[in-house]
């Protein structure tokens, strides 16, 4: 919630382990975390995949009725956000880049990755989270997630932050 500049107003049902058949997902304000011993915890008791899950509910909480971000943003708002360092996320996705791994952002926002939760929208969606709300801010970055479409995310970008894609 710092991140977005927001109070924590509202609580997040957080269990670990599969309920109703899920599991290592959020849902609105409920985050299913990985199984009791499945992954270690750090210090204070939580997995990264916790904090990757709890991210997900704290984001949603400002959806509207239209909100339909890219896969890149919302896993990238995850990552960015469930405890690995900004540097760590940066240097993944620049091996994956030199692997030839890496799409670019056109390839990222289009139909046929818009809605895809595959690796790239993971290594490259946390640095380019990171990097939107470093120079753009919490604000413009949240208005950007929770008012873009994929048929229009390039106008979006425009509106919101003043650039096309290919800037």
């Amino acid at each position: 919630l710092a991140r977005l500049d927001q109070p924590a107003t509202w609580p997040i049902v957080w269990y670990r382990g599969s309920l109703l058949g899920l599991d290592r997902c959020a849902i609105y304000d409920m985050a299913l975390g990985p199984e009791v011993g499945q992954s270690p915890p750090e210090a204070d008791g939580l997995t990264t995949m916790d904090r990757h899950e709890v991210a997900h509910c704290v984001i949603t909480r400002n959806y509207n009725a239209r909100s339909d971000p890219p896969r890149a943003l919302m896993e990238g708002w995850a990552q960015a956000n469930q405890g690995t360092p900004a540097e760590e996320l940066a240097v993944t996705a620049w091996d994956d880049h030199q692997k030839g791994l890496s799409l670019t952002l056109q390839q990222l926002v289009a139909p046929d990755w818009y809605w895809y939760s595959g690796p790239a929208a993971y290594s490259q969606g946390g640095p380019l989270v990171n990097y939107l709300l470093q120079v753009y801010g919490p604000e413009r970055f949240l208005k950007l997630y929770t008012t873009c479409q994929q048929a229009t995310f390039e106008a979006d970008c425009r509106a919101t932050l003043g650039i096309c894609l290919d800037e």
